[in-house]
Protein backbone atom coordinates (compact mmCIF):
# COMPACT_ATOMS: atom_id res chain seq x y z
CA UNK A 1 0.00 0.00 0.00
CA UNK A 2 1.40 3.26 -0.51
CA UNK A 3 -0.07 6.41 1.32
CA UNK A 4 0.34 10.18 0.14
CA UNK A 5 -0.28 13.22 1.46
CA UNK A 6 -1.20 16.24 -0.43
CA UNK A 7 -1.41 19.85 0.69
CA UNK A 8 -3.86 20.72 3.65
CA UNK A 9 -6.36 17.80 4.09
CA UNK A 10 -6.28 15.92 1.28
CA UNK A 11 -4.82 12.07 1.36
CA UNK A 12 -4.16 9.63 -1.39
CA UNK A 13 -4.15 5.90 -0.39
CA UNK A 14 -3.00 3.19 -3.68
CA UNK A 15 -3.25 -0.40 -3.54
CA UNK A 16 -5.05 -2.60 -5.93
CA UNK A 17 -7.55 0.64 -6.50
CA UNK A 18 -6.49 4.46 -6.09
CA UNK A 19 -8.82 6.34 -3.20
CA UNK A 20 -8.47 9.87 -2.62
CA UNK A 21 -9.86 11.76 0.22
CA UNK A 22 -10.54 15.35 0.83
CA UNK A 23 -9.40 16.82 -2.72
CA UNK A 24 -9.85 20.81 -1.79
CA UNK A 25 -9.11 23.67 -3.16
CA UNK A 26 -5.55 23.67 -1.27
CA UNK A 27 -4.34 20.55 -2.53
CA UNK A 28 -2.64 19.44 -5.63
CA UNK A 29 -5.20 18.48 -8.70
CA UNK A 30 -2.34 16.12 -9.33
CA UNK A 31 -4.25 14.04 -6.46
CA UNK A 32 -7.01 12.64 -8.38
CA UNK A 33 -4.73 11.58 -11.51
CA UNK A 34 -6.13 8.00 -12.11
CA UNK A 35 -8.62 7.98 -8.93
CA UNK A 36 -11.06 5.04 -8.85
CA UNK A 37 -12.95 6.86 -5.55
CA UNK A 38 -13.27 10.24 -3.56
CA UNK A 39 -14.55 10.47 -0.64
CA UNK A 40 -15.75 13.79 0.48
CA UNK A 41 -16.12 14.76 4.39
CA UNK A 42 -17.46 17.82 4.26
CA UNK A 43 -18.23 21.08 1.56
CA UNK A 44 -15.92 23.42 3.21
CA UNK A 45 -13.12 24.30 -0.06
CA UNK A 46 -10.28 23.11 1.94
CA UNK A 47 -11.84 19.47 1.29
CA UNK A 48 -13.74 19.73 -1.76
CA UNK A 49 -12.70 21.74 -5.26
CA UNK A 50 -15.88 21.04 -7.70
CA UNK A 51 -13.96 22.57 -10.39
CA UNK A 52 -11.07 20.09 -10.13
CA UNK A 53 -13.31 16.78 -8.98
CA UNK A 54 -15.49 17.99 -12.43
CA UNK A 55 -12.31 17.66 -14.47
CA UNK A 56 -11.31 14.47 -13.12
CA UNK A 57 -14.31 13.09 -13.34
CA UNK A 58 -14.32 13.82 -17.44
CA UNK A 59 -11.13 12.16 -18.02
CA UNK A 60 -12.18 9.05 -15.73
CA UNK A 61 -16.33 8.87 -15.70
CA UNK A 62 -15.78 5.65 -13.64
CA UNK A 63 -15.04 7.34 -11.16
CA UNK A 64 -17.36 7.20 -7.65
CA UNK A 65 -17.57 9.82 -5.17
CA UNK A 66 -18.72 8.81 -1.45
CA UNK A 67 -19.73 12.13 0.39
CA UNK A 68 -22.48 13.09 3.51
CA UNK A 69 -25.88 13.44 1.53
CA UNK A 70 -25.94 17.70 2.56
CA UNK A 71 -22.25 17.49 0.10
CA UNK A 72 -24.21 16.01 -2.75
CA UNK A 73 -26.12 19.09 -3.20
CA UNK A 74 -22.88 21.24 -3.80
CA UNK A 75 -21.93 18.86 -6.99
CA UNK A 76 -24.04 19.69 -9.49
CA UNK A 77 -23.92 17.72 -12.45
CA UNK A 78 -21.46 14.77 -10.21
CA UNK A 79 -24.54 13.78 -8.51
CA UNK A 80 -24.87 11.19 -10.79
CA UNK A 81 -21.44 9.33 -9.44
CA UNK A 82 -22.37 9.96 -5.67
CA UNK A 83 -23.23 7.56 -3.42
CA UNK A 84 -24.56 8.99 0.11
CA UNK A 85 -22.82 8.03 3.55
CA UNK A 86 -23.46 8.98 6.84
CA UNK A 87 -22.23 7.81 10.08
CA UNK A 88 -22.35 4.21 10.82
CA UNK A 89 -22.53 3.44 7.03
CA UNK A 90 -19.75 0.59 5.93
CA UNK A 91 -18.93 0.37 1.87
CA UNK A 92 -16.38 -0.60 -0.42
CA UNK A 93 -14.18 2.42 -2.26
CA UNK A 94 -11.44 1.41 -4.58
CA UNK A 95 -10.63 -2.04 -2.84
CA UNK A 96 -10.78 -0.53 0.46
CA UNK A 97 -13.63 -1.55 3.62
CA UNK A 98 -14.56 2.19 5.24
CA UNK A 99 -16.68 2.87 7.75
CA UNK A 100 -18.56 6.43 8.41
CA UNK A 101 -18.31 8.09 12.00
CA UNK A 102 -19.08 11.48 12.18
CA UNK A 103 -21.94 14.08 12.84
CA UNK A 104 -21.23 17.97 12.66
CA UNK A 105 -17.93 20.15 12.06
CA UNK A 106 -17.00 21.48 14.92
CA UNK A 107 -17.74 25.51 15.28
CA UNK A 108 -15.30 27.79 13.49
CA UNK A 109 -17.23 31.13 14.33
CA UNK A 110 -20.30 31.62 16.17
CA UNK A 111 -21.77 32.73 12.74
CA UNK A 112 -20.69 30.75 10.77
CA UNK A 113 -23.16 27.40 10.31
CA UNK A 114 -21.81 24.34 10.85
CA UNK A 115 -22.21 21.62 8.06
CA UNK A 116 -22.24 17.57 8.19
CA UNK A 117 -18.91 16.11 8.81
CA UNK A 118 -17.97 12.51 8.02
CA UNK A 119 -14.78 10.59 9.15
Amino acid sequence: MRLTKFSHACVRIERDGVLVIDPGELSEPAALDGADAVLITHEHVDHLDVGALTDALAARPQVRVFTHPEVTAKLGDLRDVVTEVAAGDGFEAAGFAVRVFGGRHAEIHPELPRVANNG
